[in-house]
């Protein structure tokens, strides 16, 4: 995140807040730059900036391929505010008002357990991209069911209500979709609510883990992480984590070509039938 980690923080610092805030920063031995970046911002705005500087030999892999999700995880642990907003550092802020309008919209609305809002989609070059991360059609609030269906909420959009839960579950450093799981860990202590404001600007590059995969490898990984948090959800959710897993599969039979069998489709059948 060298090339971006700059225009990152700066939008963050460009918040005008009547609370406050800090920035929680996590940075695990980047080798283009970004830990040196990372130093320079924190000794510049000490009053504002705690940065955590890891180790690569901490790092979790999944799937065989290292994650960020150890530095995730313990920066989460450091957070001491009542709410969570997350960037990536190759995202950035678009609006100095992000930060309070969703504060403004959780205080206003406590049954609401997570907060997103729309975003812009830009290549790594800045130019524009087709949309992404829109909720379900004509729904400003939208429920666990909703996000088993697929991941609305872009990273670079969300703020959540700190605390909804306990430690992290150990299977949420098996599925290759943290942010998802984050998503869904938080949305069964409350709805999601998405305000259709542009806030903030989502980068599309080739240098991203879910976007440099290919469309069968990207279906591997959801098929995965839903057969992951089958088994930890609430029983209520297993119907329709079966349903969505079903049709991950069958798209993932359509790209390799691979007919599925008369006795697939019996499976599939009774699977759903008995609510399973």
């Amino acid at each position: 995140h060298g090339r971006y980690i700059r225009q990152a923080l700066d939008s963050v610092l460009a918040q005008q807040a009547d609370f406050s805030w800090e920035i929680c920063i996590g940075e695990d031995e980047s080798s283009d730059g970004t830990r040196e970046i990372c130093r320079e911002y924190a000794a510049r705005h000490p009053e504002r900036i705690r940065l955590f500087l890891r180790k690569r030999a901490d790092v979790i892999q999944i799937g065989g391929r290292p994650t960020g999700r150890f530095n995730l995880l313990e920066t989460l642990k450091s957070c001491r505010g009542r709410y969570i907003a997350l960037l990536d550092g190759d995202d950035y802020w678009l609006s100095p008002l992000k930060l309070r309008r969703q504060v403004e919209y959780l205080e206003a609305h406590p049954k609401i357990a997570v907060c997103g809002h729309r975003v812009r989609c830009i290549d790594a070059a800045g130019n524009p991209r087709p949309e992404l991360g829109l909720p379900p059609p004509g729904r400003s609030v939208s429920t666990t069911h909703d996000l088993l269906e697929r991941n609305f909420i872009a990273t670079c959009s969300v703020m959540y209500r700190a605390g909804l839960f306990g430690e992290f579950p150990p299977w949420f450093s098996r599925v290759h979709a943290g942010d998802w799981s984050m998503h869904l860990l938080n949305s069964l202590h409350g709805d999601i609510a998405y305000l259709d404001e542009e806030l903030a600007a989502y980068r599309l590059h080739g240098g991203g883990v879910w976007l440099s995969a290919n469309e069968a490898q990207r279906l591997r990984w959801a098929i995965d992480g839903l057969r992951i948090v089958s088994g930890a959800l609430p029983h209520a959710y297993r119907r329709r984590i079966r349903e969505v897993m079903h049709g991950r599969q069958a798209a993932l039979a359509d790209i390799s070509g691979r007919p599925r069998s008369a006795a697939t489709h019996r499976r599939l059948a009774a699977d759903l039938a008995a609510g399973a």
